[in-house]
């Protein structure tokens, strides 16, 4: 059996040594490591699932389209809905995202004459994009010469890219 002391003179460090010879210090010192340890696996064990959670898993995108005439006092907005079949670059912006301003200035065309320029919001979080949608709003009423028309969800639905290729 080996003694503490022998031990230390074999290691040659005095002040190592000292700490293990004294047991509350000893414990001390153990339990300080031991929370180190513990609290960095745990931050290892969260990190690393919440990252491979957000590449595997696809977002929900939410959007609601803007759209204002050129020659008219006119702004259109569509209501906020879930966009199906749409992803999300690394830098967060949406894939073909002209595809959805498009798709509102084609439904436009059968409702007004002349050109309008049209915008997609989007978001995956649904209660920001209802903040954002309420302060558009509120915004534009507030301006004077300008008419708001609310298109209804029976009005406009933006389509998923598969039917739009179709």
């Amino acid at each position: 059996m080996f003694s503490v002391l022998g031990d230390c003179q074999l290691a040659r460090n005095y002040y190592f040594c000292a700490q293990m010879q004294n047991p509350t210090l000893m414990k001390k010192t153990l339990s300080a490591i031991f929370v180190c340890v513990l609290g960095l696996a745990c931050v290892l064990l969260t990190a690393v699932p919440a990252q491979a959670r957000d590449k595997n898993t696809p977002k929900k995108v939410y959007a609601f389209g803007y759209a204002e005439a050129l020659n008219d006092t006119v702004i259109y907005i569509s209501p906020i809905q879930e966009l199906r079949n749409a992803e999300l670059d690394n830098k967060g912006f949406i894939h073909f995202r002209e595809s959805y301003d498009a798709q509102l200035q084609q439904y436009l065309l059968g409702v007004q004459n002349g050109h309008t320029m049209c915008i997609t919001i989007y978001g995956t979080s649904r209660s920001k994009l209802e903040k954002k949608f309420v302060r558009l709003r509120r915004d534009l009423n507030h301006r004077k010469h300008v008419r708001l028309v609310e298109l209804t969800p029976s009005e406009f639905q933006f389509r998923s890219l598969q039917t739009v290729s179709q």
